[in-house]
């Protein structure tokens, strides 16, 4: 640096004097030269001007003391300047730590090993629904955990390693409820030397239940995967599979999904194509559903598979499809053989449209010959009941010339109690039996015409009047009949005429048709009275019928036995008067060794006569 004359001639004054010292000040306050080069200047100055050795080795001294003082300057100052960005990051440090402290979501404690809590943070506090810091430190440390044994169990694990990072643990708050922590401490000294654990806590409580939601949905997506029937797949747009479920791999033929996944996507269609034509449609609308494909499986055998799928991207930004296959095979098969039965149908309604088109002329003839037929039916109605009152009528007059007749030869026996004759016997015989022909013609007469009349009926007294009225056919002396009841018979409803007809024929059955190698022949007569309905049972030991003659017994006319001088007449009305009651009847017999009859009517309710 340059100086300017009226400094220099200042310097070379003062070191003419011998003040090198003040001459270097001089520079450095009015020239503002560096230390460095003041000294080395004013030397300069000082050789040019002759100064003696001594005063020379005297300033060089100074000089030498000189630079020392600038360094011990500079290094002060340096000093100086790191004092104060200690100091400034010291402030700086506590600043921060005091807002972590109040902000920071973790709870930031310090603990004795052997005692309490010697420091908290805020959200210590309010994660233990404490009101304070100071509150906080009054409470033993056993007492925040929902299980004091978990505390000792941290403190002797940590003795090894002394240190522990997020350990789940159960704690307990102010009000005893409770949450979980994740703890990260460590053990260390204080200024005093006890062990002291250093540590933060985090409230996981909600990651559990998220884990717990995360968990149970992977059960679920795998139970899903493993149990549905659809194929479920993720492959890239260009490349290969990167995920299937058991179902897809089944659905191709392959053993498992890790079998598949190293086959190429385009191999598992019947036509590559089908798999490269959509690719375009997708940019659009990145989704395609329910398209029909026609798939490949291992084995090279193909089916048709209904597939859904989406366009995306993974987190690396790869395009994927996302998608789903099922097996319509099955669907297909019945969709063609539907297709060519509505062809055949469509045929066959051409065909009935024009059988259709013949029947309405055929309707339109039968509707002209309607009115006819009903006319017709009106008089065959009249015609039946002119012939069932003719049948009543005829029956009912004819019965009582018979009964004049039967009297007759009743007063003839009388009159000539010692004779025998045959002819006399033969006419009684004859009268008897168109007696009873007539008496089945009148009552079935008369279970035809007549309405249903219900009534309270004592079952038990019916049947008693039946019997006594058969005390003269022959063989009743041998007969042991004995009547057994359960339930309340006042409780049965029914007609009472009809049940008269039907236990009137089956006890004249069993009277007629007994065994006479026997020497006592019973019928054993059950009522049951239940709920809703009453079984009548009859169980007898008389000759029996043929199981090849069980299912013709309720026919008009019909004689089970050769033994039989009935009309035939009997069982039929026994039949239609049980059905008329929607009751029902069920026979069992066996030949030579009894017959079992069970009667089943319903309870019915008090009512009008019906038609």
């Amino acid at each position: 640096m340059r100086i300017s004359k009226p400094h220099l001639a200042k310097v070379e004054q003062l070191i003419a004097i011998g003040n090198k010292l003040q001459a270097i000040r001089y520079l450095q306050n009015n020239v503002n030269m560096p230390l460095d080069e003041a000294i080395d200047s004013v030397e300069s100055l000082d050789n040019e001007h002759g100064v003696n050795e001594k005063l020379k080795e005297l300033n060089d001294q100074l000089m030498k003391q000189n630079k020392e003082l600038a360094q011990k300057e500079k290094e002060l100052q340096k000093s100086n300047d790191e004092l104060v960005a200690s100091q400034k990051e010291i402030t700086q440090t506590k600043e921060l730590i005091t807002s972590i402290n109040t902000n920071l979501s973790e709870g930031i404690y310090r603990s004795h090993a052997i005692g309490g809590l010697v420091y908290v943070n805020q959200s210590f506090v309010r994660m233990f629904g404490y009101d304070s810091v100071e509150e906080m430190l009054s409470v033993p440390s056993s007492e925040l955990y929902a299980d004091p044994k978990s505390r000792k169990g941290l403190t002797s694990s940590i003795q090894k390693d002394k240190y522990r990072s997020n350990q789940e643990v159960l704690y307990k708050r102010k009000d005893g409820s409770t949450f979980w922590g994740l703890n990260s401490y460590y053990l260390t000294k204080d200024d005093n030397g006890d062990a002291v654990f250093d540590g933060a806590i985090r409230d996981i409580t909600e990651e559990k239940k998220i884990q717990r939601k995360i968990l149970e949905s992977q059960r679920l997506l795998e139970s899903i995967n493993t149990n549905l029937s659809e194929g479920i797949y993720r492959s890239y747009k260009k490349g290969g599979l990167i995920y299937v479920n058991k179902a897809f791999s089944k659905m191709f033929g392959y053993e498992s999904p890790e079998e598949i996944l190293a086959v190429k996507s385009i191999n598992l269609y019947a036509d590559p194509t089908s798999r490269e034509e959509p690719i375009q449609t997708l940019i659009e609308d990145h989704s395609r559903s329910n398209e029909e494909t026609l798939f490949k499986r291992k084995d090279g055998s193909t089916f048709w598979g209904l597939n859904t799928y989406r366009l995306t991207t993974d987190e690396d930004g790869n395009e994927i499809y996302d998608g789903a296959v099922r097996d319509i095979t099955e669907q297909k098969i019945y969709q063609e053989k539907l297709n060519k039965l509505n062809a055949e149908l469509l045929q066959r309604n051409e065909e009935l449209a024009a059988q259709e088109k013949e029947l309405e002329e055929s309707n339109e003839a039968l509707r002209s010959n309607s009115l006819s037929l009903v006319k017709t039916l009106e008089e065959l109605s009249d015609r039946n009941f002119e012939l069932d009152q003719l049948v009543y009528r005829t029956s009912h007059d004819l019965r009582s010339p018979l009964r004049s007749i039967l009297g007759l030869v009743n007063l003839y026996k009388l009159e000539h109690e010692q004779a025998s004759d045959d002819y006399i016997l033969k006419i009684e015989d004859r009268i008897l039996k168109m007696d009873e022909f007539i008496k089945s013609m009148l009552n079935y007469s008369r279970a035809s015409r007549m309405g249903l009349q219900y009534e309270r009926v004592n079952i038990k007294e019916l049947i008693d009047d039946s019997i006594e009225g058969l005390e003269f056919l022959e063989g009743f002396q041998n007969m042991r009949i004995n009547t057994k009841v359960t339930g309340e018979l006042e409780k049965v409803v029914t007609d009472k005429l009809r049940l008269k007809i039907v236990l009137g024929n089956i006890l004249s059955n069993a009277i007629k048709y007994r065994n006479p190698e026997l020497k006592e022949n019973k019928l054993d007569i059950t009522i049951k009275v239940l709920k809703k309905s009453v079984k009548i049972i009859f169980e007898d030991n008389g000759i029996g019928i043929s199981n090849e003659y069980l299912n013709k017994v309720f026919d008009m006319f019909y004689r089970a036995t050769e033994q039989s001088d009935g009309s035939g007449l009997g069982m039929y009305i026994v039949k239609q008067s049980i059905e008329r009651l929607d009751g029902k009847i069920d026979i069992e017999s066996e030949f030579g060794a009894g017959t079992k009859i069970t009667i089943t009517l319903p309870i019915a309710e008090e009512k009008k006569p019906t038609d």
